[in-house]
């Protein structure tokens, strides 16, 4: 094709769980995952051969936990670990008009990995249930094209929850809780850019901080089930607040045709807006 835009992956993944129950309702779960994903792409004009990409993602996930109930409560301890491998190139190729091998080209060399300790206090008392949650991260991202783009950091997630039972059919629930994301090279990154006619090595700019947000969300759940049918309406409205969001600046390419993105942290955004769900099941 005189213009193609290709993509194959090839995805193997497998997870192992043990569980174990201790007295009544105490559990205790361990568990160990994995996932690879082979991808292969093609982006270029006029039969170009110096447009194919190669990357290559490895996730390895490992944790446990363990849940303590005690009459009312509910109390959840555990500890998680994320090992990530993010490796991506553009392909050799042999060049007809030369008939000489022009090699690959490394663009992306990257390990993350990220250590998280959790708790959890759920109560319950009558038609009221509240859950908060903390969760501490150690994350420590390392690329092996670009050192200066390392960076190591520890964050603190809270997270509460209220759910009052209305009546037996309606449900009120109000929710908070903070997400983040660390400052690397993710999948979505890699790709025209880096797979065609041009390197783009991804640099933090001085004093690049993790992208974070702060989620506000009410709800009310209506479900119930009459004379054979099961049916129910669901509304909620969400609120998310951005602070520092990722953006990305793309440099003027230097004379071997090399180009510097720099991730810095752009102004805060907002995300929100109404949810509404029905669902009728005859049966």
């Amino acid at each position: 094709a005189d213009i193609a835009e290709s993509i194959e992956h090839e995805i193997i993944n497998g997870a192992l769980t043990y569980t174990q129950y201790f007295r009544d309702y105490d559990k205790l779960m361990v568990y160990i995952a994995a996932q690879n994903v082979d991808r292969g792409t093609y982006y270029g004009a006029e039969q170009q051969l110096d447009a194919y990409g190669q990357t290559d993602n490895l996730s390895l996930q490992i944790g446990g936990q363990y849940k303590a109930v005690f009459g009312p409560s509910e109390v959840i301890l555990g500890v998680e670990n994320n090992h990530e491998t993010l490796e991506d190139r553009k392909l050799g190729y042999l060049d007809v008009e030369t008939m000489t091998n022009v090699p690959g080209l490394l663009i992306t060399d990257q390990e993350s990995d990220i250590l998280g300790v959790f708790g959890q206090y759920q109560y319950t008392y009558e038609d009221f249930k509240a859950t908060l949650g903390l969760r501490w991260d150690n994350y420590d991202i390392t690329n092996s094209i670009n050192p200066a783009a390392d960076i190591s950091d520890d964050i603190l997630l809270p997270r509460a929850t209220l759910l009052y039972s209305i009546t037996d059919d309606l449900q009120a629930r109000l929710s908070y809780g903070e997400g983040y994301r660390a400052p690397q090279v993710f999948n979505e990154d890699l790709h025209i850019e880096t797979s065609g006619l041009r390197r783009v090595t991804y640099e933090n700019a001085p004093g690049l901080v993790s992208e974070t947000s702060a989620s506000y969300m009410a709800s009310l759940d209506f479900d119930t089930y009459q004379n054979g049918v099961d049916y129910g309406v669901l509304v909620e409205g969400f609120y998310t607040q951005l602070d520092d969001p990722f953006s990305v600046e793309i440099g003027e390419p230097d004379a071997e045709g090399n180009v510097v993105a720099t991730r810095t942290n752009a102004d805060g955004a907002v995300v929100q807006g109404v949810n509404v769900e029905a669902h009728l099941v005859p049966s």
